[in-house]
């Protein structure tokens, strides 16, 4: 089943100012009321052209094409995400006067399959438990899927088996990965008096433990998918 999740997703990208510095080496995100902001550069330092990817997320009550090639108008997006931030203010003014497009796509809500494989057809990545982007997995689950899929078709088992091995490994990982970002909305995109709590909790993370947002995370990026297919057939 899918359904729409009520927001609207933006991707842009800008070639890499000076002025962007304190942004190197780290995914920048801004969140407000009813929308978040995330940055990251893109490119190689060896290299002359480097690049400040954009992704702007809000949450809108009008229904968008799930699409990723939709132009939008710059000034029209910049108008619908206010910030404090003088970084990210100078983005936005650069991205005004950039020549490079904006496009828009809506954000649906696929509910996890209850199987991906079928004899000897099965199903990956975003085509098995397409995603929302709020914890930035899909394209990481996809990679795991990969690797798990191939492990369990070299060891020789007749294909439905190791069809079935697969999914039986990645099912209820992803499942999870696929829920909590849904739940992550909730965080990104607070508004009033539960955003002025959301700042003021993570504020007080951060004084105390800076590392501890992270920690949360461990189970998503600790996870070795190299080890996840057991020595055995379990099937």
């Amino acid at each position: 089943m899918i359904n729409n999740y009520g927001c609207t997703a933006y991707r842009a990208i800008l070639p890499y100012q000076e002025s962007y510095r304190e942004l190197l080496g780290h995914t920048t995100v801004w969140l407000g009321d009813d929308h978040h902001v995330v940055a990251y550069p893109n490119g190689n330092p060896k290299y002359s052209q480097q690049w400040m990817n954009l992704v702007l997320v809000r949450r809108s009550a009008q229904q968008e094409n799930e699409s990723w090639v939709e132009p939008v108008a710059v000034e029209d997006m910049v108008k619908l995400f206010h910030t404090p931030s003088p970084v990210l203010n100078r983005i936005f003014e650069d991205l005004v006067q950039s020549p490079e497009p904006v496009f828009k796509w809506g954000l649906y809500l696929h509910k996890p399959l209850p199987y991906w494989s079928v004899d000897k057809i099965s199903l990956l990545g975003d085509a098995a438990h397409s995603m929302l982007p709020f914890m930035a997995q899909g394209a990481g689950m996809a990679i795991e899927d990969a690797h798990v899929l191939a492990a369990c078709l070299s060891r020789g088992l007749p294909i439905e088996r190791a069809l079935a091995l697969y999914q039986k490994l990645r099912l209820e990982r992803t499942t999870a990965v696929q829920r909590g970002s849904a739940e992550h909305s909730d965080i990104y995109h607070a508004s009033g008096g539960t955003a002025a709590v959301r700042n003021s909790l993570l504020s007080a993370v951060n004084n105390v433990s800076p590392h501890l947002m992270n920690q949360r995370m461990d189970w998503i990026y600790s996870y070795d998918a190299t080890k996840s297919v057991p020595r055995q057939d379990c099937s």
